[in-house]
């Protein structure tokens, strides 16, 4: 018998060679699985639970440890930093629910009527009731962008509250990250 295995360069064997895409957020797994879609052996794992869960080291850590595993060769960890990517302004798709940014002004934009209230910009749910086109509404989302570029504040600016973060730095997160290192 011939043992086919996969050595790491930290010395374990792993039985098959994947390739991992760890989306942090659910926001990420469309772009994932177009990426996904275009080789052989890629596995998506997706957290479900909002990159914005405060307190969610478990997730993290799980996240991390399977990434660790023998088994794949290599991870793509996707997630959504626009600031540290330098966006300037966020178009955000959203049924309703979202967030605001100090930093990065969001155009919100909705396709569901019961949602819309004073914080979306551009209500799109007038083409699933065949009352409006889509070229329309994207030429309302394009003059929306070059208002807010142009210091137009959003709605959701309006409203008044909105959050910057960045995750507290956190010994736990570090030690998970120091044992994965391959």
């Amino acid at each position: 018998m011939y043992f086919k295995g996969y050595k790491r360069s930290n010395g374990t064997v792993g039985i098959r060679n994947k390739m991992l895409i760890i989306s942090v957020d659910e926001c990420l797994e469309g772009i994932s699985r177009k990426i996904a879609d275009e080789f052989e052996d890629v596995i998506i794992v997706t957290n479900y639970n909002t990159c914005m869960l405060g307190g969610n080291e478990e997730t993290l850590s799980n996240l991390i440890n399977i990434g660790c595993n023998p088994n794949v060769a290599g991870v793509l960890v996707m997630a959504m930093h626009f600031a540290a990517v330098g966006a300037q302004l966020i178009l955000w798709t959203s049924g309703g629910a979202g967030f605001n940014n100090q930093l990065i002004p969001v155009i919100r934009v909705s396709g569901n009527e019961n949602l819309i209230n004073e914080d979306i910009d551009i209500d799109a749910s007038k083409i699933m009731r065949n009352e409006d086109t889509v070229e329309d509404v994207g030429s309302r989302i394009f003059d929306k962008i070059i208002k807010v570029a142009g210091g137009e504040k959003t709605s959701i600016e309006d409203v008044g509250y909105s959050y910057c973060t960045l995750y507290q730095k956190d010994t736990r997160l570090e030690y998970c990250i120091k044992k994965c290192e391959l």
